[in-house]
């Protein structure tokens, strides 16, 4: 009888051990950007955040370190997460997206952009600041109806989700990477890699 038990538990652990991550992280997400008419669903299983825009299918990855972003299973861009940096470069080795997290803020630089965008954490909301300094609005999480919203300085709700059930950074890609030359791509890999950074 105790050996019974004792598989028993040993089989729980195993079972716990393996599909807890899974379990824990495995979700879908609807970012729904107002401003251009189009919803990204995202899902996230704690290794991988994809998602399919138009019929392209787009990845990001990550494994010991290593963030690789792929558009239909071709690699983009690849990089290491080291120190709170990450940098990605493009195959052909120009930096692509910079990202460095520390305690209180975000600092996003796309291509070869001089200045990068900054995310500032202040009590319940991110402040968004651009790349030439200048304040755009803020992101913000509403417990009562459980949607994060990304409002301009006039108020207007630019994008929302209701899936993150926290404060994420993750849509601000819509307006960081609005003036991109490649602003479709960009744009979905800075969000994917917002979540798949867990911030």
């Amino acid at each position: 009888m105790l050996f019974i038990q004792r598989r028993y538990l040993s089989n729980t652990i195993f079972a716990l051990f393996f599909l807890s991550p899974i379990l824990a992280f495995s979700q879908k997400i609807e970012i729904n950007d107002i401003q251009n008419a189009n919803t990204y669903t995202i899902e996230y299983d704690g290794i991988k955040a994809k998602s399919t825009v138009k019929g392209i299918k787009y990845s990001v990855s990550k494994s010991g370190g290593i963030f690789t972003l792929k558009k239909d299973n071709s690699t983009i861009a690849e990089g290491k997460l080291k120190s709170g940096k990450l940098k990605l470069k493009n195959n052909q080795k120009e930096n692509y997206l910079y990202i460095k997290i520390t305690d209180k803020k975000v600092k996003i630089k796309l291509l070869n952009e001089k200045s990068p965008w900054e995310l500032k954490y202040k009590g319940d909301k991110i402040k968004i600041k651009g790349s030439l300094g200048d304040d755009y609005g803020k992101i913000k999480y509403y417990s009562d109806n459980h949607k994060t919203k990304l409002k301009d300085l006039q108020n207007k709700v630019v994008a929302e989700s209701k899936d993150f059930n926290r404060l994420s950074t993750a849509m601000s890609g819509i307006v960081i990477t609005s003036k991109s030359s490649i602003a479709g791509d960009i744009k979905v890999f800075t969000m994917l890699t917002l979540i798949a950074l867990d911030k």
